[in-house]
């Protein structure tokens, strides 16, 4: 007989640098029993990995807390995949009730999930952490849960006279800096593009997407540096005077500050500054013009990342620990409630959901090496009286829902298309669509989303009522 899940469970996130912050009032020392995560926050160039723990940790509410360890995205795969202890004494966030607490991490201790922007094949093979020998032998049976997805803009002043940028053209400018012989204008000044840290999510998402890797990058980054560093000198370029003039023998354009300035920002991050600044329309090798991640400026629908047309986008990636029976375990190898209800909440709301178009080669699929194993839902196979954790609390998918959107993230029943495991785009049809909710609560409604309250509601076309409209399945 199932025993009713009571026990209080806390997740744990740490905040990088990895050293105490100077407080007013010292914090208290974090639960050794905690539930620790890993991942990138603001000062890694996006806080994606923040925002989605805050995430799980409003699902939660009461009966979790969570604190977040902030590491770089690579280095937290390291850690997670070599099981090394964090560096003690840490920092720490703790998302509980609702509210942001902080306390000290004492004692390392290796995390028991990684959230991050970057995927791991990308961390082992461009920086070397883990190494790719050690992630290929796939010394940890894992599993790579896609979690919402993140689009990465490459935005200017919004006084700037340009409008969009190749693929081709973004490789000259972030390749060469201005070098007299390679040089796109009006991006002919390299201190006046501003990219993150070679370790972020955003560039390594650019970096794909135009054939240069990282570490080949001729551009300034801010290495490391917070969102906030870039968004401040976009700014500053569209409130700067008049342009000063150069010779042109020096290869800079006599452009405007607004219309030399360009970015690499998370889309979350550059939105909330409203007009001040703007995305690019950014043309994708073998595309015959450049898109917007929205439909116009004037709306928030994301509609060209949602079907396929505007390219730079990515999921983000929750790295867990699976046993040989496909259970999810912390970091001492035991199953654990809350990470089997992340786990199961992942696996109904992603790519690979009942109803999606993906496989064992595709978005969500098992590392290679752990492709025996069955992960599902880990969360009815507990024995309470055994000593387990009992089953997992619930996390509600209608929250997990709404909340991914208000952080600024698109959840993959938004989606219509998806990505294989070697990055080939191709259409995708989610069990239980939502993209008319999505654009609603973004402000973005299209006429042809119908409200509803039930089936009945609907129309042969759209028959099923799903988060309020009328939806095709």
């Amino acid at each position: 007989m199932v025993r009713a899940w009571t026990a209080a469970f806390t997740l744990v996130l740490v905040s990088a640098p990895r050293e105490i912050r100077a407080q007013q009032e010292p914090p208290s020392d974090c639960p050794n029993d905690a539930v620790l995560i890993e991942g990138p926050g603001p000062v890694q160039g996006t806080p994606t990995g923040e925002l989605v723990a805050g995430v799980f940790a409003s699902g939660f509410g009461s009966a979790v807390r969570i604190l977040f360890v902030q590491t770089p995205p690579c280095a937290a795969v390291a850690d997670f995949i070599q099981r090394q202890g964090t560096p003690a004494p840490a920092y720490a966030d703790e998302f509980k009730n609702g509210s942001t607490d902080q306390c000290i991490l004492e004692s390392p201790r290796p995390p028991d999930f990684v959230i991050t922007d970057v995927s791991g094949d990308a961390c082992a093979q461009t920086f070397g952490q883990p190494t790719a020998g050690m992630w290929q032998e796939n010394s940890l049976a894992r599993r790579d849960y896609l979690g919402p997805v993140e689009v990465t803009s490459l935005v200017v002043p919004a006084a700037s006279t340009e409008t969009s940028i190749s693929a081709d053209a973004a490789y000259v400018v972030f390749g060469f800096a201005g070098m007299a012989q390679y040089t796109v204008l009006p991006w002919s000044d390299p201190g006046s593009i501003f990219v993150p840290w070679k370790y972020s999510g955003p560039l390594n998402l650019v970096a794909s997407a135009i054939g240069l890797s990282p570490q080949k990058w001729a551009v300034p980054m801010q290495a490391p540096s917070s969102t906030d560093t870039i968004l401040s000198a976009l700014l500053s370029a569209a409130n700067a005077a008049n342009a000063n003039m150069v010779d042109a023998g020096t290869a800079l354009d006599a452009a405007p500050p607004a219309s030399r300035a360009l970015g690499i920002v998370a889309n979350q991050d550059a939105e909330p500054l409203g007009t001040a600044l703007r995305p690019l329309a950014y043309q994708h090798t073998g595309q015959q013009c450049g898109y917007t991640p929205s439909s116009d400026a004037a709306h928030r629908d994301l509609i060209n990342v949602r079907q396929g047309r505007y390219a730079l986008w990515s999921p983000v990636h929750v790295l867990m620990a699976i046993d040989v029976v496909g259970q999810v375990i912390d970091h001492t190898g035991r199953p654990s409630a809350p990470l089997s209800a992340i786990a199961a909440l992942l696996a109904a709301t992603g790519p690979s959901s009942p109803g999606g178009t993906s496989d064992a080669n595709e978005p969500g699929a098992l590392d290679d090496d752990a492709a025996a194993f069955d992960p599902g839902p880990a969360d009815a196979s507990f024995d309470a009286d055994a000593g387990d954790a009992g089953p997992p609390p619930a996390l509600d998918p209608a929250l997990y829902f709404t909340t991914v959107i208000r952080a600024g993230l698109v959840p993959w029943c938004a989606m219509q298309v998806a990505r294989s495991s070697d990055g080939a785009e191709m259409s995708y049809q989610p069990a239980e669509p939502c993209g008319c909710s999505y654009e609603s609560i973004r402000g973005a409604t299209l006429e042809a989303c119908s409200a509803c309250r039930q089936d009945s509601d609907c129309n042969a076309a759209t028959p099923k009522c799903r988060f309020g409209y009328c939806e095709i399945q």
